[in-house]
């Protein structure tokens, strides 16, 4: 595969299911099946459901086994691999979707997703004053090479001439949710002396240009809540998913304001001035969504990029109904993992939240 394109990116994120409910025993490669079967309607309808009941059932069995038996030569799953098993096996996935999402107000959308809540924190839980993070490529904190974690890859492919591994997102957010590992990029986005290379900027912009269809790609930087150290962007399909595509804000020509200050790019080098800005100064974390529109016939769609520059993690007092607002929640889609939270939320909370860490040039930022 040169180019992205939406059938054959489908058609591989589906065959890898496919290829854990059969081929693998490994409890995480379980979590990462049902996390992903039991979240979009169109990937849950081409299982049978009694088969993703099984494989949660034989995943919390073998977890306990596991367990009791303190095999030394086996690697133990992490306590929240239970957790999510546990979720699913009690929420009735036979019958029911996990995933729910609402419109709060137009532009505004929230998603509740009970999984999502067991998603180890990682480095999102560090706090954050500067972008100026060190990183050593050769350390541990290459967390996608790590060996454990290759049956979560679906696919190798080539794009814009880089090498690329797609993996699953084992707590989605998005449908068809995956995560894309560019292969010679490591310290990219993620220390001030390295931050951003032009090339990087070019490329996945690049990328997005040659697909076809319509794709995103999503950035959590770290301080602006990733979870991991090494380069991934998030990769998903459809770009209605995010509020801030909505034609009702002034962004996009609309008359409402957008809660959050967010800036239009719509070329690759108005990105990197963009982003060259913000390590200049080095005073604000930041998000990036950068959307491919549908093609139209031979014409195809724009590429377009909304940046955010916000406050860092964990510098300021998150409300209960959150774990922190990373590059969906600033461009407009909330998710929530508690049920209550999810009823309750209304567009005005999410609206003061959005004002309260969002920031422009002419902010000054205390840490």
């Amino acid at each position: 595969m040169s180019s992205l394109k939406v059938a054959d990116y489908k058609q591989f994120f589906i065959d890898g299911l496919h290829r854990l409910l059969w081929q693998y025993n490994d409890f995480p490669t379980r979590v990462v099946l049902a996390a992903n079967a039991t979240y979009s309607a169109e990937i849950f309808f081409q299982f049978n459901p009694t088969d993703i009941a099984d494989a949660i059932a034989w995943g919390r069995r073998s977890h306990r086994a596991l367990i009791n038996t303190r095999i030394a030569d086996i690697r133990v799953p992490n306590p929240e691999n239970l957790n999510v098993i546990a979720a699913l096996e009690t929420s009735g996935i036979t019958n029911n979707l996990l995933a729910q999402t609402k419109t709060l107000q137009p532009g505004l959308l929230s998603s509740f997703n009970l999984i999502r809540g067991f998603r180890p924190k990682g480095t999102a839980a560090d706090r954050v004053t500067s972008l100026d993070f060190k990183y050593d490529p050769n350390s541990e904190d290459a967390f996608f090479e790590q060996h454990f974690l290759q049956t979560e890859c679906f696919r190798n492919v080539e794009l814009g001439g880089e090498t690329v591994k797609l993996f699953y997102n084992k707590f989605p957010l998005l449908n068809f949710h995956g995560l894309l590992i560019p292969g010679n990029y490591r310290q990219s986005f993620n220390s001030k002396q390295d931050h951003v290379k032009k090339d990087l900027v070019q490329w996945i912009w690049g990328v997005l240009a040659e697909a076809e269809g319509a794709f995103t790609i999503g950035f959590n930087p770290f301080g602006g809540y990733a979870s991991r150290n090494q380069l991934h962007f998030q990769i998903s399909l459809d770009p209605q998913e995010f509020g801030i595509t909505d034609p009702v804000w002034d962004i996009n020509g609309g008359d409402q304001q957008y809660p959050a200050h967010v800036d239009l790019c719509k070329s690759p080098d108005e990105l990197q001035s963009w982003l060259d800005a913000v390590y200049t100064q080095d005073n604000a974390a930041f998000n990036l969504l950068i959307i491919k529109e549908k093609d139209k016939g031979s014409v195809k769609g724009q590429v377009k990029a909304y940046a955010f520059k916000r406050k860092f993690q964990s510098t300021y007092d998150c409300p209960r109904w959150t774990s922190g607002f990373a590059f969906a929640e600033m461009a407009g889609r909330i998710v929530i993992s508690n049920a209550e939270d999810y009823t309750t939320l209304t567009a005005d909370m999410v609206k003061d939240h959005l004002g309260e860490i969002s920031i422009d040039a002419q902010t000054e930022v205390n840490i």
